[in-house]
Protein backbone atom coordinates (compact mmCIF):
# COMPACT_ATOMS: atom_id res chain seq x y z
CA UNK A 1 0.00 0.00 0.00
CA UNK A 2 1.97 3.19 -1.12
CA UNK A 3 1.44 6.71 0.04
CA UNK A 4 2.12 8.41 -3.13
CA UNK A 5 2.65 8.13 -6.52
CA UNK A 6 6.07 7.88 -6.74
CA UNK A 7 6.19 5.09 -4.31
CA UNK A 8 3.09 3.11 -5.90
CA UNK A 9 5.62 3.43 -9.46
CA UNK A 10 8.71 2.47 -7.52
CA UNK A 11 7.30 -0.65 -5.96
CA UNK A 12 5.37 -1.49 -8.86
CA UNK A 13 8.95 -1.64 -10.89
CA UNK A 14 10.26 -3.77 -8.42
CA UNK A 15 7.54 -6.62 -8.92
CA UNK A 16 7.99 -5.91 -12.35
CA UNK A 17 11.99 -6.55 -12.14
CA UNK A 18 11.59 -9.49 -9.76
CA UNK A 19 13.18 -7.71 -6.89
CA UNK A 20 10.15 -8.53 -4.58
CA UNK A 21 10.31 -12.49 -2.74
CA UNK A 22 7.21 -13.72 -1.28
CA UNK A 23 7.27 -17.43 0.60
CA UNK A 24 5.04 -19.57 1.71
CA UNK A 25 4.73 -22.88 3.85
CA UNK A 26 2.24 -25.33 3.24
CA UNK A 27 1.26 -28.64 4.28
CA UNK A 28 1.13 -31.10 1.88
CA UNK A 29 0.44 -34.93 1.47
CA UNK A 30 3.62 -37.27 1.66
CA UNK A 31 6.81 -36.52 1.33
CA UNK A 32 7.92 -35.06 -1.81
CA UNK A 33 11.56 -35.69 -3.49
CA UNK A 34 14.10 -33.74 -5.30
CA UNK A 35 14.39 -32.63 -8.81
CA UNK A 36 15.44 -35.32 -10.73
CA UNK A 37 18.02 -33.75 -12.04
CA UNK A 38 19.52 -33.47 -8.29
CA UNK A 39 20.37 -30.02 -8.75
CA UNK A 40 18.70 -29.23 -5.48
CA UNK A 41 18.95 -31.65 -3.89
CA UNK A 42 16.63 -34.59 -2.52
CA UNK A 43 14.70 -32.18 -0.36
CA UNK A 44 14.13 -29.26 -2.81
CA UNK A 45 12.83 -29.19 -6.42
CA UNK A 46 11.52 -26.28 -8.86
CA UNK A 47 8.41 -27.09 -10.79
CA UNK A 48 8.39 -24.95 -14.58
CA UNK A 49 4.96 -25.89 -15.81
CA UNK A 50 2.62 -23.73 -17.78
CA UNK A 51 -0.86 -23.27 -16.13
CA UNK A 52 -4.43 -22.22 -17.61
CA UNK A 53 -8.27 -23.08 -16.96
CA UNK A 54 -8.76 -26.54 -16.79
CA UNK A 55 -10.21 -27.63 -20.08
CA UNK A 56 -13.61 -29.23 -18.65
CA UNK A 57 -13.92 -27.77 -15.26
CA UNK A 58 -13.53 -23.74 -15.73
CA UNK A 59 -13.43 -23.29 -12.37
CA UNK A 60 -10.41 -24.88 -11.97
CA UNK A 61 -6.63 -24.36 -13.18
CA UNK A 62 -4.84 -27.02 -14.43
CA UNK A 63 -1.26 -27.53 -15.81
CA UNK A 64 -1.25 -27.78 -19.37
CA UNK A 65 0.80 -28.85 -22.22
CA UNK A 66 -0.33 -26.23 -25.08
CA UNK A 67 -1.49 -22.85 -24.44
CA UNK A 68 -0.54 -22.35 -20.60
CA UNK A 69 0.87 -19.39 -19.31
CA UNK A 70 4.77 -19.24 -17.64
CA UNK A 71 4.27 -20.60 -14.07
CA UNK A 72 7.41 -21.39 -12.09
CA UNK A 73 7.35 -22.42 -8.29
CA UNK A 74 10.19 -23.62 -6.32
CA UNK A 75 9.94 -25.83 -2.85
CA UNK A 76 12.03 -27.06 -0.14
CA UNK A 77 11.31 -29.62 2.75
CA UNK A 78 11.54 -28.69 6.07
CA UNK A 79 10.51 -31.53 7.78
CA UNK A 80 7.88 -34.71 7.72
CA UNK A 81 6.61 -36.59 10.28
CA UNK A 82 7.96 -39.54 11.33
CA UNK A 83 5.21 -42.07 9.33
CA UNK A 84 5.48 -39.50 6.42
CA UNK A 85 1.94 -38.33 6.20
CA UNK A 86 2.84 -35.18 5.90
CA UNK A 87 5.56 -32.43 5.34
CA UNK A 88 6.50 -28.62 5.76
CA UNK A 89 7.78 -27.25 2.93
CA UNK A 90 9.03 -23.69 1.85
CA UNK A 91 7.57 -22.38 -1.22
CA UNK A 92 8.83 -19.43 -3.26
CA UNK A 93 6.75 -18.24 -6.56
CA UNK A 94 8.56 -16.77 -9.02
CA UNK A 95 5.09 -16.39 -11.27
CA UNK A 96 1.46 -15.15 -9.64
CA UNK A 97 -0.93 -17.33 -11.40
CA UNK A 98 -3.86 -18.03 -9.73
CA UNK A 99 -4.12 -21.41 -7.56
CA UNK A 100 -0.51 -21.65 -8.46
CA UNK A 101 1.12 -23.04 -5.38
CA UNK A 102 -1.90 -25.82 -5.12
CA UNK A 103 -2.01 -26.79 -8.79
CA UNK A 104 2.06 -27.24 -9.06
CA UNK A 105 2.28 -29.11 -5.95
CA UNK A 106 -1.03 -31.22 -6.73
CA UNK A 107 0.42 -31.88 -10.32
CA UNK A 108 4.08 -33.66 -8.96
CA UNK A 109 1.50 -35.64 -6.20
CA UNK A 110 1.74 -34.15 -3.36
CA UNK A 111 -1.49 -31.40 -2.67
CA UNK A 112 -2.17 -29.32 0.24
CA UNK A 113 -3.41 -30.74 3.34
CA UNK A 114 -7.20 -29.69 3.82
CA UNK A 115 -7.53 -29.14 -0.14
CA UNK A 116 -10.78 -31.07 -1.79
CA UNK A 117 -10.43 -29.43 -4.93
CA UNK A 118 -7.17 -30.26 -6.36
CA UNK A 119 -6.35 -33.25 -3.87
CA UNK A 120 -9.78 -35.07 -3.76
CA UNK A 121 -8.51 -38.63 -3.00
CA UNK A 122 -6.03 -37.55 -0.87
CA UNK A 123 -8.38 -35.39 1.08
CA UNK A 124 -10.73 -37.81 1.52
CA UNK A 125 -8.65 -40.46 3.09
CA UNK A 126 -7.45 -38.08 5.61
CA UNK A 127 -11.02 -37.56 6.33
CA UNK A 128 -12.00 -40.70 6.67
CA UNK A 129 -8.96 -41.55 9.22
CA UNK A 130 -9.51 -42.18 12.72
CA UNK A 131 -8.12 -39.90 15.81
CA UNK A 132 -7.93 -36.05 16.25
CA UNK A 133 -6.03 -35.65 12.69
CA UNK A 134 -9.31 -35.64 10.34
CA UNK A 135 -10.51 -32.87 12.45
CA UNK A 136 -7.44 -30.81 12.27
CA UNK A 137 -7.46 -29.52 8.32
CA UNK A 138 -10.78 -27.66 8.06
CA UNK A 139 -9.04 -25.33 5.00
CA UNK A 140 -5.97 -25.74 2.84
CA UNK A 141 -2.83 -25.39 4.62
CA UNK A 142 -1.35 -22.72 3.23
CA UNK A 143 0.13 -19.57 4.98
CA UNK A 144 1.82 -16.42 3.44
CA UNK A 145 4.93 -16.18 5.40
CA UNK A 146 7.38 -14.32 4.35
CA UNK A 147 7.68 -11.25 2.15
CA UNK A 148 11.21 -9.01 1.18
CA UNK A 149 11.75 -6.07 -0.61
CA UNK A 150 13.26 -3.00 -1.02
CA UNK A 151 12.03 0.38 0.84
CA UNK A 152 10.81 2.46 -2.39
CA UNK A 153 12.93 5.36 -0.78
CA UNK A 154 15.58 4.52 1.02
CA UNK A 155 16.33 1.25 -0.51
CA UNK A 156 16.98 0.03 2.67
CA UNK A 157 16.45 -4.10 3.02
CA UNK A 158 13.00 -4.93 4.37
CA UNK A 159 12.39 -8.56 5.53
CA UNK A 160 8.35 -8.84 6.93
CA UNK A 161 7.58 -12.70 8.77
CA UNK A 162 4.27 -13.84 9.93
CA UNK A 163 4.43 -16.85 11.80
CA UNK A 164 1.25 -19.25 10.96
CA UNK A 165 -1.87 -18.86 12.80
CA UNK A 166 -2.73 -21.74 15.46
CA UNK A 167 -4.64 -23.79 13.58
CA UNK A 168 -1.65 -24.84 10.99
CA UNK A 169 0.79 -24.85 14.44
CA UNK A 170 -1.59 -27.52 16.21
CA UNK A 171 -1.43 -29.55 13.03
CA UNK A 172 1.98 -29.68 13.16
CA UNK A 173 2.54 -30.31 16.82
CA UNK A 174 -0.15 -33.10 16.73
CA UNK A 175 2.12 -34.75 13.99
CA UNK A 176 5.11 -34.23 15.72
CA UNK A 177 3.48 -35.95 18.78
CA UNK A 178 2.31 -38.90 17.42
CA UNK A 179 2.75 -42.53 19.58
CA UNK A 180 5.63 -42.87 21.80
CA UNK A 181 6.74 -46.26 20.29
CA UNK A 182 8.24 -48.35 23.61
CA UNK A 183 9.80 -52.08 22.86
CA UNK A 184 10.21 -54.11 25.37
CA UNK A 185 13.06 -56.45 25.33
CA UNK A 186 15.34 -58.69 27.18
CA UNK A 187 16.99 -62.07 28.09
CA UNK A 188 14.76 -65.22 28.10
CA UNK A 189 12.83 -65.52 31.41
CA UNK A 190 13.55 -61.89 32.26
CA UNK A 191 9.56 -60.74 32.60
CA UNK A 192 9.24 -59.13 29.75
CA UNK A 193 5.74 -60.54 29.42
CA UNK A 194 4.81 -60.31 32.97
CA UNK A 195 5.81 -55.96 32.75
CA UNK A 196 3.15 -55.87 29.28
CA UNK A 197 0.76 -57.35 31.39
CA UNK A 198 1.02 -54.87 34.31
CA UNK A 199 1.55 -52.47 31.80
CA UNK A 200 -1.76 -53.26 29.85
CA UNK A 201 -3.97 -53.76 33.07
CA UNK A 202 -2.89 -50.04 34.50
CA UNK A 203 -5.21 -46.95 34.44
CA UNK A 204 -4.20 -45.50 31.75
CA UNK A 205 -3.18 -48.77 29.44
CA UNK A 206 -1.38 -48.74 26.57
CA UNK A 207 -2.20 -50.49 23.29
CA UNK A 208 0.24 -53.60 23.42
CA UNK A 209 2.06 -56.18 20.87
CA UNK A 210 3.76 -59.30 21.31
CA UNK A 211 6.03 -60.16 18.63
CA UNK A 212 5.31 -64.02 20.44
CA UNK A 213 1.74 -63.54 19.99
CA UNK A 214 2.47 -62.61 16.34
CA UNK A 215 4.18 -65.32 15.63
CA UNK A 216 1.61 -68.07 17.12
CA UNK A 217 -0.59 -66.47 14.63
CA UNK A 218 1.66 -66.92 11.69
CA UNK A 219 2.06 -69.87 12.87
CA UNK A 220 -1.16 -70.82 13.01
CA UNK A 221 -3.57 -73.18 10.71
CA UNK A 222 -3.60 -70.98 7.21
CA UNK A 223 -1.51 -68.30 8.66
CA UNK A 224 1.08 -67.23 5.87
CA UNK A 225 4.00 -68.25 8.36
CA UNK A 226 2.93 -71.92 8.10
CA UNK A 227 2.47 -71.62 4.51
CA UNK A 228 6.09 -70.25 3.45
CA UNK A 229 7.94 -72.48 6.32
CA UNK A 230 6.03 -75.40 4.98
CA UNK A 231 7.13 -74.77 1.24
CA UNK A 232 10.60 -74.08 2.36
CA UNK A 233 11.12 -76.85 5.23
CA UNK A 234 8.38 -79.39 4.07
CA UNK A 235 5.09 -80.41 4.78
CA UNK A 236 6.43 -82.72 7.56
CA UNK A 237 6.89 -79.10 9.62
CA UNK A 238 3.12 -78.63 9.71
CA UNK A 239 0.60 -80.20 11.86
CA UNK A 240 -2.79 -82.41 10.65
CA UNK A 241 -4.52 -78.81 11.25
CA UNK A 242 -1.69 -76.72 9.12
CA UNK A 243 -0.44 -75.24 11.65
CA UNK A 244 3.17 -75.38 12.60
CA UNK A 245 4.63 -78.26 14.84
CA UNK A 246 6.51 -75.65 16.86
CA UNK A 247 8.11 -78.78 19.34
CA UNK A 248 9.23 -80.31 15.80
CA UNK A 249 10.55 -76.97 14.86
CA UNK A 250 12.30 -76.15 17.62
CA UNK A 251 13.78 -79.65 17.54
CA UNK A 252 15.43 -78.76 13.69
CA UNK A 253 16.90 -75.64 15.30
CA UNK A 254 18.94 -77.70 17.96
CA UNK A 255 19.96 -79.79 15.52
CA UNK A 256 20.69 -77.74 12.64
CA UNK A 257 21.92 -74.29 13.79
CA UNK A 258 22.33 -73.00 10.52
CA UNK A 259 18.84 -73.40 9.33
CA UNK A 260 17.91 -70.76 12.25
CA UNK A 261 19.04 -68.09 9.60
CA UNK A 262 16.88 -69.40 7.14
CA UNK A 263 13.79 -69.56 9.53
CA UNK A 264 14.25 -66.18 10.87
CA UNK A 265 14.58 -65.01 7.35
CA UNK A 266 11.13 -65.97 6.61
CA UNK A 267 9.68 -64.67 10.13
CA UNK A 268 11.51 -61.23 11.26
CA UNK A 269 10.04 -59.48 7.76
CA UNK A 270 6.53 -60.75 8.54
CA UNK A 271 6.83 -59.91 12.12
CA UNK A 272 8.25 -56.22 11.52
CA UNK A 273 5.23 -55.93 8.84
CA UNK A 274 2.90 -56.56 11.83
CA UNK A 275 4.61 -53.82 14.04
CA UNK A 276 4.60 -51.43 11.91
CA UNK A 277 1.09 -51.89 11.30
CA UNK A 278 0.34 -51.62 14.79
CA UNK A 279 2.43 -48.53 15.38
CA UNK A 280 0.34 -46.50 12.24
CA UNK A 281 -2.66 -48.00 13.63
CA UNK A 282 -2.21 -46.19 16.95
CA UNK A 283 -0.24 -43.54 15.79
CA UNK A 284 -3.14 -41.28 18.09
CA UNK A 285 -2.14 -43.38 20.82
CA UNK A 286 0.26 -41.55 24.01
CA UNK A 287 1.93 -44.41 23.35
CA UNK A 288 2.08 -47.99 22.57
CA UNK A 289 4.46 -50.82 23.79
CA UNK A 290 5.56 -53.62 22.44
CA UNK A 291 7.22 -56.88 23.43
CA UNK A 292 10.15 -57.62 21.67
CA UNK A 293 12.43 -60.33 22.70
CA UNK A 294 14.62 -60.41 19.34
CA UNK A 295 14.28 -56.57 19.06
CA UNK A 296 18.50 -55.91 18.68
CA UNK A 297 19.07 -59.31 16.87
CA UNK A 298 16.51 -58.91 14.46
CA UNK A 299 17.66 -55.32 13.51
CA UNK A 300 14.85 -53.54 14.60
CA UNK A 301 17.30 -51.17 16.64
CA UNK A 302 18.28 -49.42 13.69
CA UNK A 303 22.19 -50.68 13.97
CA UNK A 304 25.75 -49.07 14.01
CA UNK A 305 25.90 -47.41 11.02
CA UNK A 306 21.86 -46.37 11.11
CA UNK A 307 21.44 -44.78 14.40
CA UNK A 308 18.29 -44.33 16.43
CA UNK A 309 16.81 -42.48 13.56
CA UNK A 310 16.05 -45.85 11.83
CA UNK A 311 14.85 -47.87 15.12
CA UNK A 312 11.65 -49.13 15.28
CA UNK A 313 10.91 -47.80 18.13
CA UNK A 314 11.53 -44.36 20.16
CA UNK A 315 12.21 -45.81 23.67
CA UNK A 316 14.07 -49.52 24.37
CA UNK A 317 13.06 -50.58 27.78
CA UNK A 318 14.92 -53.80 28.81
CA UNK A 319 14.05 -56.11 31.62
CA UNK A 320 16.88 -57.38 33.63
CA UNK A 321 16.02 -60.41 36.25
CA UNK A 322 18.86 -61.88 38.22
CA UNK A 323 20.70 -65.29 36.03
CA UNK A 324 20.27 -67.32 39.19
CA UNK A 325 15.69 -66.49 39.14
CA UNK A 326 16.16 -67.03 35.61
CA UNK A 327 18.13 -70.14 35.60
CA UNK A 328 16.18 -71.35 38.78
CA UNK A 329 12.67 -70.94 39.80
CA UNK A 330 11.11 -69.07 36.91
CA UNK A 331 12.67 -71.47 34.37
CA UNK A 332 11.40 -74.39 36.47
CA UNK A 333 7.73 -72.13 36.44
CA UNK A 334 7.90 -72.02 32.75
CA UNK A 335 8.71 -75.83 32.08
CA UNK A 336 11.68 -75.37 29.53
CA UNK A 337 14.48 -77.63 29.51
CA UNK A 338 18.07 -76.11 30.80
CA UNK A 339 19.49 -77.14 28.05
CA UNK A 340 16.57 -74.91 25.57
CA UNK A 341 17.13 -72.31 27.79
CA UNK A 342 20.69 -72.40 26.93
CA UNK A 343 20.08 -72.39 23.17
CA UNK A 344 17.94 -69.30 23.39
CA UNK A 345 20.60 -67.38 25.47
CA UNK A 346 22.96 -68.22 22.36
CA UNK A 347 20.60 -66.53 20.18
CA UNK A 348 20.87 -63.64 21.48
CA UNK A 349 23.28 -60.74 22.59
CA UNK A 350 25.03 -61.12 25.90
CA UNK A 351 23.03 -59.80 28.35
CA UNK A 352 25.42 -56.84 29.13
CA UNK A 353 25.45 -55.64 25.62
CA UNK A 354 21.98 -55.71 25.47
CA UNK A 355 20.45 -53.82 28.59
CA UNK A 356 23.31 -51.38 27.50
CA UNK A 357 21.84 -50.60 24.33
CA UNK A 358 18.49 -50.24 25.98
CA UNK A 359 17.19 -46.67 26.98
CA UNK A 360 15.45 -47.68 30.11
CA UNK A 361 16.22 -50.46 32.20
CA UNK A 362 13.73 -52.08 35.01
CA UNK A 363 14.91 -54.29 37.39
CA UNK A 364 12.50 -58.04 38.02
CA UNK A 365 13.31 -59.23 41.42
CA UNK A 366 10.96 -62.07 40.78
CA UNK A 367 8.01 -60.82 42.45
CA UNK A 368 5.04 -59.80 40.19
CA UNK A 369 3.77 -57.86 42.68
CA UNK A 370 6.90 -55.49 42.75
CA UNK A 371 6.90 -55.74 39.07
CA UNK A 372 3.66 -54.02 38.65
CA UNK A 373 5.26 -50.96 40.84
CA UNK A 374 7.75 -51.02 38.22
CA UNK A 375 5.66 -50.50 35.64
CA UNK A 376 4.31 -47.33 37.43
CA UNK A 377 7.39 -45.89 37.28
CA UNK A 378 8.17 -46.95 33.85
CA UNK A 379 4.92 -44.94 32.51
CA UNK A 380 6.26 -42.05 34.42
CA UNK A 381 9.91 -42.20 32.70
CA UNK A 382 7.87 -42.46 29.63
CA UNK A 383 5.39 -39.18 30.10
CA UNK A 384 8.66 -37.32 31.02
CA UNK A 385 10.49 -38.79 27.63
CA UNK A 386 7.69 -37.80 25.96
CA UNK A 387 7.37 -34.09 27.08
CA UNK A 388 11.31 -33.51 26.20
CA UNK A 389 10.25 -34.71 22.78
CA UNK A 390 7.83 -32.06 22.70
CA UNK A 391 10.16 -28.93 24.24
CA UNK A 392 12.59 -30.59 21.62
CA UNK A 393 10.05 -30.74 18.09
CA UNK A 394 9.82 -26.98 19.51
CA UNK A 395 13.00 -25.81 19.47
CA UNK A 396 13.51 -27.65 16.08
CA UNK A 397 10.43 -26.00 14.62
CA UNK A 398 11.31 -22.23 15.79
CA UNK A 399 15.02 -22.69 13.67
CA UNK A 400 13.09 -24.07 10.92
CA UNK A 401 10.95 -21.55 10.16
CA UNK A 402 14.27 -18.81 11.20
CA UNK A 403 15.68 -21.03 8.31
CA UNK A 404 12.80 -20.31 5.89
CA UNK A 405 12.43 -16.37 6.44
CA UNK A 406 16.45 -16.02 6.14
CA UNK A 407 16.83 -18.21 2.67
CA UNK A 408 13.05 -18.87 1.46
CA UNK A 409 12.81 -21.98 -0.46
CA UNK A 410 15.63 -22.63 -2.39
CA UNK A 411 19.33 -21.16 -1.24
CA UNK A 412 21.15 -21.79 -4.38
CA UNK A 413 19.44 -21.59 -7.67
CA UNK A 414 16.16 -20.26 -9.49
CA UNK A 415 15.31 -18.80 -5.62
CA UNK A 416 18.08 -16.20 -5.58
CA UNK A 417 20.04 -13.63 -7.63
CA UNK A 418 18.26 -11.82 -10.64
CA UNK A 419 15.95 -14.47 -11.27
CA UNK A 420 14.63 -14.34 -8.04
CA UNK A 421 11.42 -12.64 -7.00
CA UNK A 422 7.51 -12.67 -7.42
CA UNK A 423 6.11 -11.35 -10.98
CA UNK A 424 2.33 -10.18 -10.08
CA UNK A 425 0.92 -10.15 -13.65
CA UNK A 426 -2.85 -9.81 -13.85
CA UNK A 427 -3.53 -12.96 -11.42
CA UNK A 428 -2.81 -13.60 -7.95
CA UNK A 429 -2.30 -16.53 -5.78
Amino acid sequence: MALNEAVRLELSQAFADRRVRKTYLALVHGRPKGDESGRFGEDAGYIDLPMGRHPSIRTKMAVLNKGGREARTSWRRLWTDRLSRVSLLAVDLHTGRTHQIRVHLAHIGHPLVGDPVYGPVQNARWLAQSGPLAQLAPRQMLHAFRLSLEHPDTGEDLLFRQDPPEDFMTLLRTLAGDCQRVALTGMPGCGKSALLRALAESPEAPPTFSADACVAALYAPGGSGAQVLARSLGKEILESDGSVDRKRLLELLLAKPALRREVEDIVHPMVRYELREFWAAHSHAPYAVAEIPLFFESGYGGGKAAGKSRRLADTVVGVHCPEELRHGTLRESRGIAPEVLAAFESWQWPEDRKLAACDIVVENGGSLGDLGGKAGVLQNQLAALRQARAQTFEADLAGLLTDAAENGALKDGPGQGPDAGLLWEDDDE
